[in-house]
């Protein structure tokens, strides 16, 4: 029998599928929190690049939080749908569950890779996807929310920190102008 991944699981209500795939987006906010405060070159090569990125995506006058929220939620269901409604429900047809979410997780890892910490860090949380995947009974909501989320806040705080970069560079060339 074929199971549509994006209906939930009987009992399931959706705004719990939406909050409970949101909350589980803290996890990974503090992963990155904590590799940033490391202060490690290859974690400063990782944040150069997403922001050289981001920078270039989302610059100009139509670049605000409602394209950066359309994107993630794109990013976010096609992403989830590919890694594991479809590779890694592929893979459980040959290989048993950890196998499975290893080959996934490491493809969706490849699928990212910027540099090797990204690509590391990308397997790390395409485990973690996987992970709600399975434990929500292969169902791709909550994923799909958490990595939208997780999409979402990564992208806002980099622009966030861009625009403050941005207006501080411009009280620096007023001071240089007077």
């Amino acid at each position: 029998a074929v199971v549509d991944p994006w209906v939930l699981p009987a009992g399931v209500p959706l705004a719990g599928a939406l909050v409970w795939g949101t909350v589980l987006v803290a996890p990974m906010v503090a992963l990155n929190f904590g590799l940033e405060k490391l202060g490690l070159k290859a974690v400063e090569d990782v944040k150069k690049t997403t922001t050289l990125f981001i920078s270039q995506t989302f610059t100009g006058s139509n670049s605000g939080l409602l394209k950066v929220a359309l994107f993630s939620l794109a990013a976010g269901v096609a992403e989830e749908w590919l890694f594991r409604g479809f590779l890694l429900e592929l893979c459980a047809r040959y290989f048993d569950d950890t196998a499975s979410l290893a080959i996934s997780s490491v493809l969706f890892g490849l699928g990212h890779f910027i540099t090797p910490l990204y690509f590391l860090l990308s397997v790390v949380g395409g485990a973690y996807f996987g992970a709600i995947y399975t434990s929500s009974q292969h169902c791709l909501v909550q994923p799909a929310v958490a990595h939208a989320v997780y999409d979402f806040v990564a992208i806002a705080i980099i622009l966030n920190e861009l625009r403050d970069q941005r207006e501080a560079d411009g009280e620096m060339n007023e001071v240089k102008d007077d």
